[in-house]
């Protein structure tokens, strides 16, 4: 190790490694490997069977269920006629539109949410009036 690669305060400097030879990028943990492995055969049959005991009711195969099998969708493309905005008072009339979409059930609050902050984004950066 030469005295140049350590700063006064006795930490790295940036870019350099204090283990060179250490671990190579990209190599993965052998332990999770190995159970990757041994799971990859069984993975039907033990997500049959964890499908089955959420349907008899087993609160802790429904948790594993919804949080791991079927999540939550993230977010999901939507869709809306929205013609060129080039004034501001062509805006209120999208947000009208926006909030009768939300309270019939076509679009979720956080879909109106993502949709209202990008029409004022749009308003502020371009200076629609």
């Amino acid at each position: 190790m030469s005295l140049n690669m350590v700063k006064n305060n006795g930490k790295w400097q940036k870019g350099t490694s204090g283990n060179p030879t250490g671990r190579p990028r990209g190599s993965r943990n052998k332990a999770k490997v190995i159970l990757e492995s041994i799971f990859a055969g069984e993975a039907e049959e033990v997500g049959r069977r964890l499908i089955g005991l959420a349907k008899d009711g087993d609160p802790v195969a429904l948790k594993i269920y919804f949080e791991r099998i079927y999540p939550v969708p993230k977010d999901c493309p939507i869709e809306l006629d929205v013609p060129p905005i080039e004034s501001g008072e062509q805006v209120q009339p999208l947000m009208v539109a926006l909030f009768a979409a939300l309270f019939t059930g076509q679009l979720t609050l956080q879909e109106v949410k993502n949709v209202a902050e990008i029409l004022l984004l749009q308003y502020q950066l371009w200076g629609i009036k």
